[in-house]
């Protein structure tokens, strides 16, 4: 049945030409707050609508890619003469969007990623009202004609954050109400996954929880009342073989895991099977 969703999900997707040159990825920028991160990596929205015509107008000199239909990209460093010291300071160094599709009530699915300088990379899911695939070819001329609103509407936001830190590595639509999300994992973010803060033991802590501590990822189904669902829980492991240095409870993680074993998938029985044992027997 997963294999038919996701088939569907590409089949409309290709379907509907999505020429995404006219909307300018900063714009996107405005729905995003990564200073509001909390430690966990996800991400808050500052605003829930914004004026099409007036972000366009101000973005204009800023060049960015179209590189396909459905995927435009901002670069700091190919923008013209024409940006000033201060406007280079506050602006990404990277902006890029990915239109995956349209849901239920003409609503537009996208996956935004973005870097502000250093290392970090932030990615976020939104659902978005005012984006209509079928007039995206003709965005300016149907907002200087007022043939549809002019405001972006912010429906949705699905979490993300930065690499490591619960960063979303794929969305797809399963049914025009749901949509899949897989975020990258710590091996903090695998023994706390589901569990309630107040069953969570102090000794969580010694487990890597970074930007840069990646065990694997999960996938959760989410439905646009706020229900969520786990899928699976895919693992590689790395982080937990490196370095000589493992606290005694990322050594005994690993070895509940596997040492050697890459790319081992879990359903949520068997995640909550793994839960149980690292409280048993890693303390």
């Amino acid at each position: 049945m997963m294999r038919i969703t996701r088939f569907f999900s590409l089949l409309f997707l290709f379907s509907n030409t999505v020429a995404a040159g006219a909307l300018h990825p900063l714009c996107l920028d405005r729905f995003t707050d990564p200073e509001k991160s909390s430690s966990a990596g996800t991400s808050t929205s500052t605003m829930t609508s914004l004026d099409l015509r007036a972000c366009q107008k101000q973005y204009a000199h800023l060049n960015f890619d179209q590189k396909s239909p459905w995927l435009a990209s901002f670069n700091a460093t190919r923008t013209n003469t024409e940006t000033s010291q201060e406007e280079s300071e506050t602006l990404p160094v990277f902006a890029a969007y990915h239109i995956i599709g349209q849901m239920e009530n003409e609503q537009v699915l996208v996956n935004y990623a973005v870097s502000y300088g250093g290392s970090g990379t932030f990615s976020f899911g939104f659902l978005f009202k005012g984006l209509s695939l079928d007039t995206f070819p003709n965005l300016d001329d149907a907002l200087a004609g007022k043939k549809r609103s002019a405001n972006l509407e912010l429906i949705k936001n699905f979490s993300g954050g930065d690499r490591c830190f619960g960063g979303i590595t794929d969305m797809r639509i399963e049914a025009p109400d749901k949509v899949s999300v897989t975020r990258n994992m710590t091996p903090y973010k695998l023994v706390s996954l589901g569990v309630p803060d107040n069953q969570r033991t102090k000794r969580y802590g010694d487990l890597p929880d970074c930007a840069r501590c990646c065990i694997g990822e999960f996938t959760e189904i989410i439905d646009l009342n706020g229900q969520s669902e786990l899928l699976e829980v895919r693992l590689t492991g790395t982080r937990l073989e490196q370095g000589t240095d493992r606290s005694e409870q990322q050594a005994c993680l690993a070895g509940l895991i596997g040492a050697g074993n890459k790319n081992l998938i879990l359903n949520r029985k068997q995640l909550e099977d793994l839960q149980a044992s690292y409280r048993t027997d890693c303390f």
